[in-house]
């Protein structure tokens, strides 16, 4: 116990007593103080409990069940393979989009045109064969694969495909037109005379066939005035050995139109031999053939 100073009339009294025993002066409570220690520990106290409330806080708005049913929703579109998804808790709406696919091609398998997804592998090409003039191509997609192939050229004829492969500096080596002449009647009729030479030195000719049209003074090709048909083909029939000569051919009466000025064009020759080859001399070079228009 000590003593304090009455604020009233200033004499000393007790700490203790409620009341001036002297003047009745009623005194206030004192104000305790917290010793440091105390004061420590109420804080220490106090921080624990804040952190054990915070602790129970964070688990119950942070726990999948507590965000799935307290979730503020962050919801990423639907996908090929997923519906839309709240990308915080989980939660689905509806259902995924499925892929949009495209067919497989040769060169690249089926695939989804959203989401790039693959499935199964390309189908490959389907090669038709390269020939003597085409490259190997696709028939589904056109691309281009090995080059052609080239003709393999023997006496003038490919032996892969069959065509003829003539130059016009070839023709004087296959055959001779050494005439080629004609005569036309009153009614416009004309007989055709031609001889031929065998130029080959191996091989027998067994016919050829030389198809012609005729034109007039400008130039024009004719028609014929019976059958309407503007070319004749004239047809010789050998056996012509190597070397050889025949013998004049005339045709009577191949062609009718009097309006005929005595020049024709020769637009193919055919040559078939005894060894079952044919040879065909188109119009580009066919010309050649008659000696005197080289």
């Amino acid at each position: 116990m000590a003593l304090i100073t009455c604020p009233e009339c200033n004499k000393q009294i007790s700490d203790q007593a409620k009341s001036c025993p002297h003047c009745g002066y009623r005194l206030p409570k004192a104000k305790k103080m917290l010793s440091p220690h105390k004061k420590n520990t109420l804080i220490a106290v106090i921080v624990g409990v804040l952190l054990v409330f915070a602790s129970f806080a964070g688990y119950f708005f942070f726990s999948p069940y507590t965000v799935k049913w307290c979730c503020y929703h962050h919801i990423s579109d639907a996908t090929c393979t997923e519906p839309k998804t709240c990308s915080r808790c989980g939660k689905t709406w509806g259902i995924s989009l499925g892929h949009n696919w495209q067919t497989a091609t040769c060169t690249e398998p089926k695939t989804c045109t959203v989401c790039g997804t693959t499935e199964g592998s390309a189908n490959g090409h389907d090669w038709s064969p390269a020939t003597c003039t085409l490259a190997q191509r696709c028939k589904v997609c056109g691309h281009r694969g090995e080059p052609s192939l080239g003709h393999d050229v023997k006496d003038y004829i490919c032996t892969r495909c069959g065509i003829s492969v003539v130059s016009e500096s070839d023709v004087p080596n296959i055959l001779d037109i050494i005439s080629a002449t004609y005569t036309m009647n009153y009614l416009g009729g004309i007989d055709q005379y031609m001889t031929f030479v065998n130029k080959s030195s191996t091989k027998t000719i067994n016919y050829i066939t030389v198809e012609i049209d005729f034109k007039n003074a400008v130039g024009d090709v004719l028609r014929d005035d019976i059958s309407g048909k503007q070319t004749t083909s004239l047809e010789f029939t050998g056996p012509l050995s190597p070397g050889k000569t025949s013998s004049e051919t005339y045709w009577r009466t191949c062609f009718y139109n009097s309006t005929f000025s005595g020049t024709i064009g020769i637009r193919e020759i055919e040559i078939k031999y005894s060894d079952g080859t044919t040879l065909v001399l188109d119009e580009d070079v066919a010309y050649y053939a008659v000696k005197s228009w080289r």
